[in-house]
Order: C-alpha cells, then sequence, then structure tokens
C-alpha cells in the first residue's frame, strides 16, 4: 500500500496534466480564478498560457491593458457578457476584436481584448 501512495505522488504532476489534457487555456485560466491551486497554476506554466505581465498582474491583484485574454479569465473569471459587436452598432469591432462584460447593474466593468491582448479597459460605477 504505501508503494502505491509513493508512486502516485512521483505520477501526480502527469496525473494533473493528465486531468486537464482535454480543457482548453481560457478555461483554465478561469478555474484559476475561482481556485488559485498551485497544480493547476503549474499547468498553465507548462503551457506557456499566462505571460511575465499576466503573472505580475495577479500578484498585485490589479488588472491592467497588455495582460493576455488568459491572464483576463484568471484575474476575474468568466465574464457575465461577451460581446461582438455592440448592439446600438456604435462600433463595430474588428475581426479580431471580443469585449467581456464583467458586473451587473450598478458597478461594471468593460473589457476589449484584441488578437489575445487586452487593449481597453472601461468601468461604470452607477
Amino acid at each position: 500500500m504505501l508503494f502505491v501512495l509513493k508512486s502516485a505522488n512521483i505520477s501526480s504532476a502527469a496525473t494533473i496534466q493528465h486531468r486537464y489534457s482535454e480543457v482548453d487555456n481560457l478555461t483554465l485560466c478561469a478555474a484559476y480564478h475561482y481556485s488559485p491551486d498551485a497544480a493547476l497554476l503549474a499547468e498553465l506554466e507548462r503551457r506557456h498560457a499566462l505571460s511575465g505581465v499576466d503573472e505580475t498582474t495577479l500578484k498585485e491583484g490589479r488588472i491592467r491593458t497588455g495582460i493576455t485574454e488568459c491572464g483576463l479569465f484568471a484575474y476575474y473569471g468568466f465574464p457575465d457578457k461577451v460581446l461582438l459587436d455592440y448592439e446600438d452598432k456604435s462600433y463595430q469591432f474588428g475581426p479580431h476584436q471580443v469585449a467581456y462584460l464583467y458586473g451587473a447593474s450598478g458597478s461594471q466593468i468593460f473589457v476589449l481584448v484584441d488578437a489575445g491582448i487586452v487593449r481597453d479597459i472601461y468601468s461604470s460605477i452607477e
């Protein structure tokens, strides 16, 4: 029995890789937001899913432009709404742009992502 436990500890990295093998990077980053686990962070690092700016942002606890889309999900989790263009058509999104809306009425964060990088962050507090 002791051999099995020791063997499980040795192969824990392989077990983690297998557990997350079918999960995409954005989902793993969001999972890290909800449960900041060292093994999950190690898997994200192994995949090179987070940039140095992302890791600094997570440590500082402050979002900024220049982080990756995955870093955004690791910081805020899944968005409340995904926008591909404005409903009133006042702004046409580019082919590689998407916007994420976080929060409900009262306080909202609007984040514009272009080609996987956060380009603009707007907040509104009613």
